[in-house]
Order: structure tokens, then C-alpha cells, then sequence
């Protein structure tokens, strides 16, 4: 796929807010640290930045940033509950949201589900520039029962008091379904189903609708869109958005590896490629700015 950005897909990104973005320091290679993210950011007119990392939290980090960074667009810190933070640690939570964390993500590479689609806690496409111990498996959500575990509950409740976001990770459908509708139910009002296009995750889109309807967001990911991940087709992409609605979704880039374009350039992209299939400028301004505002606020 040629990634082409338009002059109007660089203005649609004005005063956007990405809310997957990976940065260094990091496990894996990227492109390029928090400083220069802000910097790129702010360059491409783009108002806020998620930094997520698989290794934990990136909240002391973006308060950091955005400290020393003089510059408009503001960096989001969040937590990702691997192992490095403990797996499901409410302890983690609690501390990552008193340090300003705007999102919380369920496991990532340690996740169960990513556990068995990629063998172990890495990818097809990336590898980390230095190999880490291994845990023996992944981790899950739910018990042997297939109800949620007791650390979920003090989790999402801990989300909710602060008015942070939760987001699903990587986790397998079932385990994030619950998760989604446990939080509706326990006030949680800030849901983003991770990835439900991707390929270790991917929803029909009657499923998308039905928790779109439960006031969930589906994120949208330009990472997905990559020949390299093999996942969907930009036609298809815009399908899920037009049946779920651009009032439930959010793009964002997924970006900041090393072999990739920089966020502001992928999201570019990305716009201009759901232009091309029918999307509109003003679902794409809901789907850019008024939702991850929100999400964030």
C-alpha cells in the first residue's frame, strides 16, 4: 500500500487527537521519543497524543514532556497491564491514575489471546531489541468459570471514580465483551474496544454495533489498514465505520515503530484514505476531534 496524504487530509488532522501512539523508550525500535513525538505533533497541528507502552506506564513521562515541551499539543500518559506492572493490578491502576494516566488498557502482549495467536509476547512483524524473560503464559480476564476475576471489578471501579478510560487491549473477543459490558453496568462512561478490526481481535460488525450501542468506542487504527498486518481493506474499514456510526468511533494511528511513517503522517494517510472510501469531513472531525476530546477530557 503507497500511504499518500492529501492537503485536505493535512488540514482535517488540525486540532486532531491521536489516542494510540507508541514512542520511545521502549521494547520494541521506534521512531522517535516523547520530546520529538510532541514536537511532530505539534508541527502537523495536531492538539493530543496517547503514549502507550507495553512495558507499563507513561504517565511521569508525558507529565515530563509536556512540562519541558513549550509546545501546544498535549501528551496523555496511560497504563498497560502486562506483567511488568504486575498483570491485573489494581495497585498499578490506582498509583498510574493519581499520576494523571488518562487510560488504562488491559494486557497487551501478555494477554492470553496474543499469547496464543503469536506464540508468546511478541509479533510477526516487530521483534524487541533485546530479548526479556518469557512468562509461561498469558494472561486472562476471566476464571475457570468464565466469569470475571475479582481484580477486574476493583479495576473498572477505579476507572470509573476517576473518570479515566478504559480500554480492552489484546484481549480475546469474549474476555473483552465482558469486560465492556461489565463496565457500562459498574459506570464506567469512557470504553474503547481496542483493535476490533484487527487481526488477533476482530469483531463483526454486528457485534461492533450492538456495544456501539452500549456507549462503547470502536478505535479505528491506520496499523491495521497495513498490508504487514493483514487485517482489513480500507473499503471494509469504512463499512464498520458507516454501520456503527461515527458518533462511536475513533481513528487513531497505532503508530510510532520504527519501520513506519510518523503519526501525524500515518494519520494523514488514514484520512485521506477514508475520503477516498466515502467517509466524511464531518464524520471524520467527530471521529478526530470531538470523540478522543471527549475521551480524554
Amino acid at each position: 500500500m503507497e500511504l499518500y496524504s492529501s492537503q485536505e487530509s493535512l488540514e482535517l488532522i488540525r486540532g486532531a487527537f491521536d489516542m494510540h501512539i507508541h514512542s520511545a523508550p521502549s521494547l520494541f525500535p521506534r521512531l522517535m521519543d516523547d520530546f520529538e513525538l510532541s514536537a511532530e505533533l505539534q508541527s502537523y497541528g495536531i492538539r493530543g497524543g496517547v503514549i502507550k507502552s507495553h512495558a507499563g506506564c507513561t504517565a511521569s513521562r508525558t507529565t515530563i514532556a509536556n512540562k519541558h515541551s513549550g509546545k501546544n499539543t498535549r501528551l496523555y500518559g496511560s497504563l498497560t497491564l502486562n506483567y511488568f506492572v504486575g498483570g491485573l493490578n489494581p495497585y498499578a491502576v490506582d498509583s498510574a491514575l493519581n499520576l494523571g494516566a488518562a487510560v488504562v488498557w488491559m494486557p497487551t502482549i501478555h494477554a492470553e489471546n496474543h499469547f496464543n495467536f503469536y506464540g508468546g509476547g511478541t509479533y510477526k512483524t516487530q521483534k524487541m531489541e533485546r530479548p526479556l524473560k518469557e512468562p509461561k503464559r498469558g494472561i486472562s480476564i476471566l476464571n475457570e468459570s468464565g466469569k470475571l476475576l475479582e481484580a477486574i471489578y476493583e479495576i473498572i471501579d477505579l476507572v470509573a471514580s476517576n473518570g479515566a478510560c478504559l480500554a480492552t487491549g489484546h484481549l480475546g473477543n469474549r474476555e473483552a465483551i465482558a469486560l465492556c459490558e461489565e463496565a457500562v453496568k459498574r459506570g464506567v462512561k469512557k470504553i474503547v474496544f481496542t483493535h476490533p478490526d484487527f487481526e488477533t481481535s476482530k469483531l463483526s460488525i454486528e457485534e461492533q454495533v450492538r456495544l456501539a450501542k452500549l456507549g462503547v468506542y470502536m478505535e479505528k487504527t491506520m496499523l491495521s489498514l497495513l498490508p504487514t498486518w493483514d487485517s482489513i481493506t480500507p473499503e471494509y474499514m469504512a463499512e464498520t465505520i458507516k454501520s456503527v456510526g461515527a458518533s462511536r468511533c475513533i481513528m487513531a494511528t497505532d503508530f510510532g515503530q520504527a519501520s513506519n511513517p510518523s503519526p501525524p503522517i500515518g494519520l494523514a494517510c488514514f484520512v485521506d484514505l477514508m475520503l477516498k472510501c466515502g467517509v466524511g469531513r464531518d464524520e471524520i472531525s467527530l471521529m478526530l476531534i470531538r470523540n478522543p476530546e471527549e475521551l480524554l477530557d
